[in-house]
């Protein structure tokens, strides 16, 4: 097994992509402590997953980040930061100041707390990993809403800065960047005609991943394969950004 005595801290891990890396990373054999703001997602992993160390938590909240980073102990290997909001594909002139820093808060900022509070464990360890999920509207600016996209931006500068910084110290840092993903992450939001309409897609553009893909390349990234990978910002999006 890949990740056979590994701690690994995932949040996002009640639904989606999250939720496949949870028990994709339990197959391989890690001690999984899966994150989320909602316990009853969590309830529903535990029922797949009776092993997994589960922890509501609302990661862009410093105090629940600490609890998180405790509860996984001094063994920590591998941090997924995964939790994720959409912005509705709002557009700059239709995104209030709320709902920029919402989206700020809890794409970028939660990464940053994250990885600031796991570091110095990590460090402790002789190393480790850091995953994040960025996006393909981290890579193009006109993939998503105005607060998504410079959300993502930022989880992408703040990945290559980890690597530059930490790599030497024995620290990967990398991120995915998924195209559109069939998962449940649009439930409930309000997303914007007007922002719709001005974010176009090719109609040849490829259909979503599946969350067992974008899984898949998490695997690779954390695992002993990977270990020569730093820095790197992955497109797992069927070759969206060449339209």
């Amino acid at each position: 097994m890949r990740l056979a005595n590994k701690t690994a801290i995932i949040t996002g891990a009640g639904s989606g992509a999250g939720l496949v890396m949870a028990r994709a990373f339990a197959r391989e054999g890690a001690k999984v402590v899966a994150v989320d703001i909602r316990a009853d997602r969590l309830a529903e992993l535990e029922e797949m997953i009776p092993e997994v160390i589960t922890v509501t938590a609302d990661v862009s909240k410093e105090e629940d980040v600490d609890h998180v980073v405790e509860t996984a102990g001094k063994d920590l290997d591998i941090v997924c930061n995964n939790a994720g909001i959409l912005d509705g594909m709002a557009p700059v002139d239709d995104t209030s100041p709320e709902l920029w820093a919402h989206i700020l808060s809890v794409n970028l900022t939660a990464v940053y707390l994250m990885c600031r509070r796991s570091i110095p464990v990590l460090l402790q360890r002789g190393g480790g990993v850091i995953l994040n999920t960025a996006s393909g509207g981290g890579l193009r600016g006109g993939r998503a809403g105005a607060a998504y996209t410079a959300s993502k931006f930022g989880v992408v500068g703040l990945t290559q800065n980890i690597a530059v910084t930490h790599g030497p110290l024995g620290i990967r840092c990398n991120a995915l960047a998924p195209g559109s993903m069939a998962t449940n992450i649009g439930d409930g939001v309000d997303f914007k005609p007007r922002g719709m309409h001005l974010i176009t897609r090719d109609s040849e553009a490829p259909a979503p991943a599946s969350p067992e893909v974008i899984a898949g390349a998490a695997v690779f990234l954390v695992a002993d394969e990977g270990a020569h990978v730093n820095g790197a910002i992955l497109p797992v999006d069927g070759g969206l950004l060449a339209f």
